[in-house]
């Protein structure tokens, strides 16, 4: 038996068609918004875009990571 964290196991079993897209879409979505900002300058206007690109690359970067593996418990 090899012991698996949940969220692990969840995100394998994930019905969504594909999060890759929807993460896009939301990121795309966040950063029009951040662009149509009336009371921001463009220096504020690319702070925040600039933000919203490093938060979804780190968390891109996390889901690309390898599922971690326990070791079975006689191995310990």
């Amino acid at each position: 038996m090899i012991l698996v964290p949940h969220e692990s196991v969840a995100r394998l079993h994930d019905p969504t068609p594909s999060t890759t897209e929807t993460q896009l879409s939301a990121l795309d979505n966040e950063m029009e918004l951040i662009m149509r900002k009336k009371y921001a300058d463009d220096s504020l206007k690319w702070k925040l875009y600039n933000e919203a690109l490093q938060r979804y690359l780190h968390f891109n970067n996390e889901r690309k990571k390898p599922v971690p593996r326990c070791r079975h418990a006689k191995d310990i």
